[in-house]
C-alpha cells in the first residue's frame, strides 16, 4: 500500500486575481510664477500670494538684475480642448 503525501495547496490559485481599482489624481494647475501644481480651487488663493513673494525677492535684487513682472498666460476653451496661449 502506497501513501502519497498530500499536495500543499498555494493561496495565490484560491483568490481570484483583482486589478486594484484605477484612481485618477485631482486635476492641478501649474502657478505661472513658481511652476508648482496646485488642485484647480487652491490656486486662486495661491497666485496672489506668490506674486506678492515674487515681487519681495525681485525688489530686493539690483536693478540690473530685476526682472518684468510675470504675466499670466491666456488660457481658452475651444470645443472641449484647453489651448494655453503664451
Amino acid at each position: 500500500m502506497q501513501t502519497t503525501k498530500p499536495k500543499p495547496k498555494t493561496e495565490a490559485a484560491d483568490v481570484p486575481t483583482q486589478k486594484p481599482p484605477v484612481v485618477k489624481p485631482p486635476p492641478t494647475v501649474v502657478c505661472y510664477i513658481c511652476g508648482r501644481e496646485f488642485g484647480t480651487k487652491s490656486i486662486s488663493i495661491h497666485e496672489p500670494q506668490c506674486l506678492k513673494k515674487w515681487h519681495l525677492e525681485n525688489d530686493q535684487l539690483p536693478k540690473n538684475l530685476q526682472r518684468p513682472e510675470p504675466k499670466k498666460p491666456e488660457v481658452r476653451h475651444i470645443g472641449g480642448i484647453l489651448l494655453s496661449k503664451m
